[in-house]
């Protein structure tokens, strides 16, 4: 009887301008469709500031300078940057894929090549593929024809230095600056209000989005959000703010300015829209009130507990089950969490079972959601859920192993992404 193990990875895919580690995200050297126009690379900015892009050039096998970012574009903080061939949303593969930033014709060798992020000649990231290309991060990667090179992220993305333990081939999935991964990031704004007499003054507020008018907040995806309040008083008097049903009483921090400071908190499933606190401050004489006005951004976020499953001496021919729960804390029973602030439904794709001399392909594989099996699929599947705020969902598998399936350690990944109900 031929025994053999394998493993399988679940991942959870749910201004001033610096030189930053800009990092290469994602690649499709070799599409389905046309090699002219049908070529993308996305850019990810892992930093809390904005960067100019002015001095990038993206240098590949057939030239230096295959592609030169434009000198006004810029990456915001957490959030990527697409960049394509020409004609892109003509030759696409996909055609619900998004539209790329920046379109410029571009070169990249199907089964042998690399691209190389540089800054003012200084390299900044790299990825190679084919055993014989010149330049790369530890070992290169293996083209397979309409499949993209995608970074594994798992809160952040992974960076080893070496492309073949960092990136995973996939289905592509490009993402544009309309995307960020909604990682925490505070930036203070101040507002100059000019008084007479007694007033409130200089007043700052967490805006985690700048680029737009008004006060956005992301939530922290299954933890709490703490926004920044302060401001000044012209002269001596009492304060307080009013947020909802409560109040809440600042801390002076400077008796010569008359300098207030406090924090509100937001949970990761409250729900999003429109919000109002008013800052109210009298000397005896005069009262006077202020108000902020801010908007609790959507998130749209899952929780998996289980990162990595492996089974020891599976035999050919047999039928097992991973069966997944409504517990959390059970990393060998996969449970997925919604924590975010709207109701979401699933998107779930895999790869083939393999090891370095045989496959096993994905219609031995089959996901569970509800009593139902799905058979897996290379391209994104979506599983209607509506899978309430902090709702819990068991996600089990089925593996049918072929009987001729040769002795060997076996992976897959499986990707599972949130999708807005």
């Amino acid at each position: 009887m031929k025994k053999f193990t394998f493993c399988f990875l679940m991942m959870l895919i749910s201004s001033t301008g610096v030189l930053a580690n800009i990092l290469i995200t994602e690649v499709l050297p070799d599409p389905i469709g046309t090699e002219a126009g049908g070529e993308y690379v996305e850019l990810y900015n892992p930093t809390q500031e904005v960067v100019n892009l002015s001095g990038y050039v993206l240098a590949t096998k057939s030239s230096d300078t295959d592609v030169t970012l434009p000198i006004n574009g810029f990456i915001k903080p957490y959030s990527f940057y697409l960049v394509s061939d020409v004609n892109f949303n003509e030759n696409k593969d996909n055609p619900n894929w998004v539209s790329p930033d920046y379109e410029e014709s571009m070169t990249l060798g199907n089964s042998e090549g690399y691209i190389s992020l540089l800054h003012n000649s200084v390299q900044i990231d790299a990825i190679g593929w084919g055993q014989e290309t010149p330049l790369k991060e530890g070992t290169p990667l293996t083209v397979e024809n309409g499949k993209s090179f995608k970074r594994i992220f798992n809160t952040s993305f992974k960076d080893s230095q070496n492309n073949i333990e960092d990136f995973l081939i996939i289905e592509g999935d490009p993402l544009n600056s309309s995307f960020t991964t909604l990682a925490q990031n505070k930036l203070l704004f101040s507002i100059q209000i000019e008084s007479y007499g007694f007033g409130i003054s200089n007043i700052s507020f967490t805006d985690d989005n700048p680029f737009e008018n008004g006060y956005q907040i992301i939530p922290t995806p299954h933890g709490e959000k703490i926004i920044q309040v302060s401001y000044y008083l012209s002269s001596s008097g009492e304060t307080n703010i009013s947020f909802g049903n409560t109040t809440i009483f600042p801390t002076l921090q400077s008796e010569s300015d008359h300098m207030y400071t406090s924090e509100l908190v937001l949970h990761y499933y409250d729900e999003p829209g429109n919000y109002t606190l008013t800052i109210a401050a009298s000397d005896g004489k005069i009262t006077n009130t202020s108000v902020i006005s801010f908007e609790y951004l959507s998130l749209a976020a899952i929780y998996l507990d289980a990162q990595s499953l492996f089974f020891e001496k599976i035999n050919a021919g047999d039928e097992f089950i991973v069966e997944g729960d409504l517990n959390e804390n059970t990393t060998l029973k996969p449970t997925i969490k919604n924590i975010g602030n709207i109701p979401l439904d699933i998107g779930i794709q895999g790869t083939s079972l393999k090891n370095e001399n045989a496959l096993i392909s994905l219609e031995h594989i089959f996901v569970q959601f509800n009593g139902t099996y799905h058979p897996l699929d290379y391209s994104k599947q979506i599983i209607d859920l509506n899978l309430g705020l902090q709702h819990l969902q068991p996600l089990g598998f089925k593996f049918k192993i072929p009987l001729n399936a040769s002795s060997g350690n076996y992976t897959t990944a499986v990707s599972i992404n949130a999708i807005v109900s």
